[in-house]
């Protein structure tokens, strides 16, 4: 302890930070995006936006938050679009055809080819019809949700 013995504080080398690298900027305007999201970091990157599909992005470092925020709606948007819903997955993996799942279910053929096309939201179906899917499939009803 200097400052004790001596009263003098010593003088600490300067240390430089890496705060203008890749991996700053994408852990920070990942941080960013999730705040001005509100998703989690898990669904971020479920998703699509992976660390390394930022890191691809980091041109757009010396560009306004809101450019990257954009980028990254569009691909989120995209990436939903073509990923399969939770229950065409269930569904599939159960072996049923949407026909099958609609006379198990009693729900309408239409209205589970809607929901697995996300035209219409699942989440924000009736609950007994979450309920009657979920039990025809075998499943929770938070397994089907999206």
């Amino acid at each position: 302890m200097i400052f004790l013995t001596t009263g003098e504080r010593p003088k600490a080398a300067a240390v430089q930070k890496e705060s203008d690298g890749s991996e700053y900027w994408a852990s920070w305007i990942m941080a960013y995006y999730q705040r001005h999201s509100g998703m989690r970091f898990s669904d971020i990157v479920e998703n699509g936006l992976t660390v390394s599909k930022v890191l691809s992005l980091y041109i757009l470092h010396e560009a306004d938050e809101s450019k990257f925020v954009e980028t990254a709606d569009q691909l989120i948007a995209r990436n939903k679009q073509t990923r399969m819903s939770k229950l065409s997955l269930i569904r599939k993996a159960r072996g049923f055809t949407q026909q099958q799942l609609a006379d198990q279910s009693g729900v309408k053929l239409r209205m589970i080819q809607l929901y697995e096309q996300r035209q219409n939201n699942i989440n924000k179906a009736q609950t007994n019809v979450v309920l009657s899917l979920s039990k025809a499939l075998g499943c929770e009803i938070e397994d089907i949700l999206e």
